[in-house]
């Protein structure tokens, strides 16, 4: 990455810096701690991590079970719909921003 202040100053990026961020990631942390799908996950990437195997996230993501892909969607979704007048530059299926494209569009 040869501009990494510039890579990270990217609209995909202001989600991150968003003050309620911390809490999104707190509680999607809290509600998968507790999910043995995920446990047996980790536990199978830990030993990986602790020899210091380079981890893709494609492929950690590959190995989620499509149900626990869905709920972090729509967790993300949540977290942005709920928060879309500070992170409008993200289109939200149902949002009042994406409702105005489609009415725009019909016209």
């Amino acid at each position: 990455m040869p501009d990494l202040p510039a890579f990270l100053q990217q609209n995909w990026a202001v989600a991150l810096y968003h003050d309620r961020f911390s809490e999104f990631q707190a509680a999607l942390r809290l509600e998968l701690e507790s999910d043995a799908d995920m446990q047996a996950l980790l536990d199978g990437a830990r030993p990986a991590a602790v020899s210091g195997e380079q981890l893709k996230v494609a492929d950690f993501l590959g190995k989620l079970p499509e149900p626990k892909r869905a709920l972090v969607h729509a967790r993300l979704l949540d977290y942005i719909q709920t928060n879309q007048n500070h992170l409008d530059m993200y289109l939200v299926p149902s949002s009042a921003i994406m409702k105005k494209m489609e009415d725009t569009q019909l016209m």
